[in-house]
């Protein structure tokens, strides 16, 4: 794709050739793909179940705090995933979010995608492929030739499972990426143009319908997502502490950062909130206009553009305090298991 031309459908900023809608079509999260692809996808989910809780409540399961986290913590995966296929449709939100973006800034999306997809799925592939080889290398297969379907529909489940995150980490880049070049716009727009009350109304206006739309379709399925990665971090420093699965700190760093994603894109929105009043000031047409200006500062103060994530408004400095404590408390764990171990 040289030349780069964005109209008001899908195939457009999703390209049918391209990597990123080779995975929505095999994770089921593209409803226009072919028919097999997007009718098998029930099946994937049930291989996903069998393959992983099945296998780890009847051979790996004990009554203990740690495996009943465990199960709690697979239950909320298969809750992410289920709703990801049937309650968020991704391209009906992408229909309406590639009418926001400007012209100058359409072939920026199209390579985010493709270099976020790029990087995820190498990364992806890497990790299955030695995660495959430790679990081979690990298993009788004299001793377990009837589990060799059974371990190949699981290992194919893993490759579903990434597929599936791959897709929700690029979907969140691109949602947030969109809003804030929307928000830049609106930035620039009190920063130079001329504008009135209307005006000035109609614009945010515009914005904030936008985001909240975004925030309805894509904001349940954050949360879940959220809800899940924070709910596997202590599973991930115990299991790396006690039993020396050491593999699982790249899933750990994994978590992290599709955590860290959310969070900071989130904030970054909610971070032009303060800005704004400061760009006004910039502006030479309305700068010796008081009344103007001291209502644009009422205006600002009044309303808030936001994105919220569990039911809270994350900014840089929020963000900030929360690794803080995530640091401490996952440094506290660390230590706490390594002196009693």
């Amino acid at each position: 794709m040289d030349d780069i031309v964005i109209e008001a459908h899908p195939e457009s900023i999703i390209p049918n050739n391209d990597l990123y809608n080779c995975l929505l079509n095999f994770s089921g999260l593209n409803r226009s793909g072919c028919y097999g692809i997007a009718h098998i996808y029930p099946a994937f989910v049930f291989l996903l179940i069998i393959c992983i809780n099945v296998n780890f409540i009847f051979f790996d399961f004990h009554i203990n705090p740690f495996d009943i986290a465990k199960s709690v913590y697979y239950f909320f995966f298969i809750i992410f995933f289920v709703f990801a296929r049937f309650c968020y449709n991704i391209i009906e939100h992408y229909k309406t979010l590639i009418k926001i973006i400007p012209p100058d800034n359409r072939a920026k999306i199209v390579n985010l995608i493709r270099k976020t997809t790029l990087g995820l799925s190498g990364l992806g592939i890497s990790y299955w492929g030695y995660d495959t080889y430790r679990f081979i290398e690990n298993t009788d297969i004299e001793m377990s030739a009837l589990k060799i379907p059974y371990i190949i529909g699981m290992r194919l489940a893993y490759i579903y499972l990434y597929s599936h995150i791959i897709c929700y980490i690029v979907n969140i880049c691109f949602v947030f990426k969109i809003h804030k070049y929307q928000l830049d716009g609106f930035k620039k727009f009190i920063q130079r143009d001329k504008f009135n009350k209307v005006q000035l109304i109609k614009e945010f206006r515009k914005i904030k319908t936008d985001i909240r739309y975004s925030e309805k379709v894509i904001g349940p399925l954050l949360n879940l997502g959220m809800v899940s990665t924070i709910f596997r971090f202590p599973l991930d420093m115990i299991e790396i502490v006690y039993d020396h699965q050491y593999i699982h700190i790249i899933t750990f760093i994994g978590n992290s950062v599709c955590f860290l994603v959310g969070l900071s894109a989130a904030a970054k929105l909610n971070d032009y909130n303060e800005c704004f009043i400061t760009k006004l000031y910039k502006n030479e047409y309305i700068r010796e206009k008081q009344e103007m200006v001291e209502y644009c500062i009422t205006f600002f103060n009044n309303n808030k553009v936001y994105f919220r994530v569990i039911n809270t408004v994350p900014t840089s400095k929020v963000l900030s305090k929360m690794l803080l404590i995530l640091l401490n408390i996952a440094g506290s764990l660390l230590s706490g298991l390594l002196s009693k171990n």
